[in-house]
């Protein structure tokens, strides 16, 4: 028998005797590569374990097939006694092993997989910490990663070990976020990631790994791995809803719903087609699991679920979405926006801009995706008629046709100027949209053997008409305006406003018994800027109003910018130009006209609303909220326009009174100057007349004479027309004249004080100061007399 066979049988004295007769038997090895000390081991041979560690040439570092120390068995069989002996044993020979050249320390040794002992003890069936523990204390490290790069503490995780993950965690120097050479952590792994093929039977043990690695702060729950998911995605992949659960009520979603891709987990949820997962994420804070966030594509949870058609999972997202329909539409994606559409989806519903998608589709020009929605019942109020135009790409040129069934559903149409015609009465009501006058003028309303001509609006001024038939089946009524015609104030200084011509024209079918059918209109033409099918006529010539205060509205505004230019005007003319004052003038009496027009467009528009609703049976009292309304927003701004050019007036009228006194005041000074002049003037004129009256005759005489009176004459002029800058000359002299004096005075010992004195003082205002610095200047001249005439009496005394 050989060694071998005597330890599966469990025969001590066998082995003993064997061992004592050929030593060599020690570290023989079976067919499956196991040493005698190996198989002991796995079989639990307590006694046949400690006969061979008592052996001196028992070989601790053979590794069987699998590249398995007799350590790592012992870690894997959970055999508390044969493993504390191993590790017994294992103490003596470690300070023989760390101290020669090439030899690993047995207790990190890996094996073909590049397993540890400590890696063998986290993947072992029972949840041992005590013996991990003796591991750790002989220097095992639990950072050494196998060959798909994971750790001991990733083994215990995947495997639900948590007394083994719980003392890992406590070691200093271990990274609980390491990525394995699949990308995932540990937390990864525990939760259940794709790569770390979660079997059943660890489910619940993983649980209670995952609870704990929540709890630790040295986790991070955000981390991702190698294709940007962290474990949260995971979760959501394996339809993991106890998981799921568990990462809420331990309050780490965070971060963690979105990872690096920009895919949320509600999306990933909604691709799958899983509508328990979904429905759980739903009722999650929104800021982590909104159903209108959007990954790195753009696109939302919803937006997933309808391109994989889970009719389930978009039946729970419509109530709580609110931008798939809008980004479907702006993409023109017909398909996913039918499928949406089909499955309830509000296809009226605003965004946070308060556009509805058919709207996005419209600006966008999706012509083909506007009819799908029109089908579907979309509103088309706040959409222009040119709005229409440019999403189809057509011209002005072409009417708009929109036309809308009983049950709501509407489609547009473009035809030319001799293509309308009736609608259906019962069945349709259609709106003509026109841009330009020729196709106005093929409107065929009212019936051509009407013999009136309502068409042709006169300026500025409200036109209607309502033309039963002889048979008062019908009432064709036209509203028209041709606005603002010559209106504007100020128009010299900016572009004048647009004069276009407005009309509108509607049919009024009258019902046998209007007191159970009230009439209805089944067709309007417009030449508005609205493009949606109003209610009724009453709803339509509430349109016509509304356009109107816009038109009056943008007069005044622009009217309003002409009196500010007439303002910045006056400011730089101060006064000067009496051209201002009538162009003031020219638009106070606008102001008046436009107050005129407006009056009798309020005064037009309440006699149609009477007439209209007396005509046309509809047992309703006028409404008059729409021209009040007009009303009283228009003469507040003509009110307004008013003030301002009164304002002006007031103050051009001030400027130039206070120019003219200026003007005034200066010619008064001017013929102060004269007068002046004139006082030398006539003496010296007298006495050259008694110098020259003798000899008069003579032209000796006469003609220095009238030499010297042009002179004069001249001079005086000159002086007169050129006061101001005579005086300001002649101020400039007196200026350097004086400083020159008082600086004498500071140099006169007997003046010095009022030099100092005199220095600062205003020269230009009137001062007895000016009269000491006369005074001064006289003294000085005396005494320089008075010192000429002792120099001239010493020099004759001397000679």
């Amino acid at each position: 028998m050989d060694i071998h066979s005597a330890i599966r049988n469990g025969g001590i004295a066998v082995v003993r005797s064997l061992l004592q007769r050929n030593p060599y038997h020690l570290n023989i090895r079976d067919q499956k590569g196991y040493t005698p000390l190996m198989l002991a081991v796995r079989k639990g041979e307590y006694e046949i374990v400690t006969l061979l560690l008592d052996q001196d040439r028992i070989d601790l570092e053979a590794l069987d097939g699998r590249g398995n120390t007799a350590l790592m068995i012992a870690a894997s069989q959970n055999n508390d006694d044969i493993f504390e002996l191993l590790l017994s044993r294992h103490e003596e020979i470690m300070e023989l092993l760390l101290t020669q050249d090439r030899i690993y320390p047995q207790v990190n040794t890996q094996d073909t997989y590049g397993r540890t002992a400590l890696m063998h003890m986290a993947f072992a069936q029972s949840n041992n910490a005590r013996m991990t523990s003796l591991l750790l204390d002989q220097g095992a490290d639990p950072n050494i990663q196998d060959a798909d790069g994971r750790t001991a503490l990733g083994f215990a995780a995947f495997y639900g070990k948590e007394n083994i993950a719980k003392l890992l965690l406590t070691q200093d120097g271990v990274d609980p976020d390491i990525l394995d050479f699949t990308g995932n952590t540990l937390l990864m792994l525990a939760a259940g990631s794709s790569s770390g093929l979660q079997v059943a039977r660890h489910k619940k043990k993983n649980k209670e790994t995952v609870e704990l690695l929540l709890t630790q702060d040295k986790i991070d729950i955000s981390a991702e791995d190698d294709d940007g998911h962290t474990a949260l995605y995971h979760i959501a992949q394996n339809k993991d809803q106890e998981m799921l659960q568990l990462f809420i009520s331990q309050d780490a979603i965070g971060s963690s719903a979105e990872g690096s891709q920009g895919r949320t987990i509600l999306s990933r949820a909604a691709e799958s087609g899983n509508e328990q997962l979904v429905n759980m994420l739903l009722q999650l804070p929104q800021e982590n699991f909104h159903p209108d966030a959007r990954d790195s594509d753009g696109r939302t949870a919803l937006y997933w679920a309808a391109e994989k058609r889970h009719d389930k999972v978009i039946n729970i997202l419509i109530p709580k979405d609110s931008v798939t329909l809008h980004m479907l539409a702006k993409e023109g994606n017909q398909a996913l926006t039918q499928v949406l559409l089909d499955a309830g989806y509000d296809v009226n519903a605003c965004d946070s801009g308060g556009m509805t998608p058919i709207q996005s589709a419209v600006q966008k020009k999706h012509g083909n995706l506007v009819q799908t929605l029109l089908k579907y019942k979309a509103d088309t109020k706040y959409i222009t008629a040119s709005e229409w135009r440019n999403a189809f790409g057509k011209e002005e040129k072409e009417a708009v046709q929109l036309s809308e069934a009983t049950d709501r559903t509407s489609y547009l149409t473009f035809i030319k100027a001799d293509g309308f015609s009736w609608p259906p009465v019962e069945t349709e009501t259609c709106l003509y949209m026109l841009a330009e006058d020729a196709l106005w003028e093929n409107v065929p309303i009212p019936d051509p053997k009407v013999p009136l001509e309502p068409k042709v609006p006169s300026p500025n001024k409200l036109q209607t008409l309502l033309a039963p038939d002889t048979n008062g089946r019908y009432v064709d009524i036209i509203v028209s305006l041709w606005f603002p015609v010559e209106l504007q104030l100020g128009q010299h200084n900016s572009n004048p406003l647009d004069r276009s011509k407005w009309s509108i024209a509607w049919r009024i079918i009258r019902s046998t018994n209007p007191n159970i059918l009230p009439p209805r209109s089944p067709v309007y033409f417009s030449m508005l800027p609205y493009g949606w099918i109003p209610n009724d006529g009453v709803d339509f010539f509430k349109q016509f109003i509304e356009h109107l205060r816009g038109l009056w509205l943008d007069l005044c505004q622009r009217a309003e910018k002409d009196l500010s230019q007439r303002r910045l005007e006056q400011l730089s003319l101060q006064g000067k130009s009496p051209a201002l004052m009538q162009r003031l003038a020219e638009d106070a009496r606008k102001c008046a006209e436009l107050r005129d027009i407006l009056e009798d467009q309020v005064r037009d528009a309440t006699r149609f609303v009477t007439d209209y609703c007396q005509q046309c049976h509809t047992n309703e009292a006028p409404d008059l909220e729409a021209v009040n309304e007009f009303n009283h927003s228009v003469s507040s701004k003509i009110t307004k326009l008013d003030q301002i050019v009164r304002d002006l007036l007031q103050i051009e009228f001030a400027w130039s009174s206070i120019t003219e006194t200026r003007i005034s005041t200066r010619l008064g000074q001017n013929v102060m100057l004269l007068t002046y002049v004139s006082i030398f003037y006539l003496p010296l004129a007298y006495c050259a007349a008694l110098w020259a009256i003798p000899n008069i005759t003579d032209n000796a005489t006469r003609t220095p004479f009238i030499a010297t009176s042009l002179i004069v004459g001249f001079i005086t002029l000159f002086a007169a027309l050129n006061l101001e800058k005579v005086a300001g000359s002649a101020g400039k002299v007196y200026e350097n004249w004086r400083k020159k004096v008082v600086k004498n005075m500071r140099e006169d010992k007997n003046w010095r004080g009022k030099g100092e004195k005199y220095q600062d003082i205003n020269i230009y205002r009137r001062s007895p100061s000016e009269w000491w610095i006369l005074g001064f200047v006289v003294s000085r001249y005396v005494r320089s007399l008075f010192g000429r005439k002792q120099r001239t009496m010493e020099k004759d005394s001397n000679i």
